[in-house]
């Protein structure tokens, strides 16, 4: 009786611990996912400027800015405190550098990671509609989070070399 009882509280102690980590990785997860997007959708940076391209440590995105679009009174880059994605929300995620600013936003739904990307390149990426359409259809967002998607390139950081730097949606 008393080897059972033990095994009940191996058991239970393992259930509680591993739902503790998978919630509290979750938010790593999706910081990571957003760094492999931009390591996809743009392999040229390694070679150009940082051969680690995008990256997260310790919950700091590195050579791109998470910008939350639902809560934006931790919003900042460099990232005051590390970034945490919710269980739900909206993120505008892009590099830093303007010449490979290409804007994504990430919707997360029940945990799960909806992306949109290229958003501010016309004939390469999705339309800021499809997303403002998605977000109406699944949340209920005021008009207030609705503007700021809209709006998502203005929650960011964007470093330019000079004054002549353009977005270059021809160049990945």
């Amino acid at each position: 009786m008393k080897s059972h009882r033990i095994i009940l509280l191996v058991l239970v102690s393992f259930n509680y611990y591993s739902c503790n980590v998978e919630n509290s990785h979750s938010s790593t997860v999706q910081l990571d996912q957003m760094a492999e997007i931009l390591n996809k959708a743009i392999p040229k940076y390694k070679k150009l400027y940082n051969p680690k391209g995008f990256y997260v440590s310790d919950g700091y995105p590195k050579n791109f800015f998470i910008y939350n679009l639902v809560d934006t009174i931790n919003n900042s880059y460099p990232a005051k405190i590390p970034v945490q994605i919710g269980y739900e929300g909206v993120y505008h995620f892009a590099p830093v550098r303007y010449r490979f600013s290409f804007s994504h936003i990430a919707v997360i739904r029940d945990g799960e990671m909806k992306v949109f990307s290229y958003l501010n390149c016309k004939d390469r990426g999705d339309n800021i509609e499809d997303v403002i359409n998605y977000i109406k259809e699944n949340f209920d967002y005021d008009e207030t989070v609705i503007d700021r998607v809209r709006n998502y390139r203005k929650f960011g950081m964007y470093a330019k070399i000079d004054p002549q730097s353009h977005l270059d949606c021809n160049f990945y």
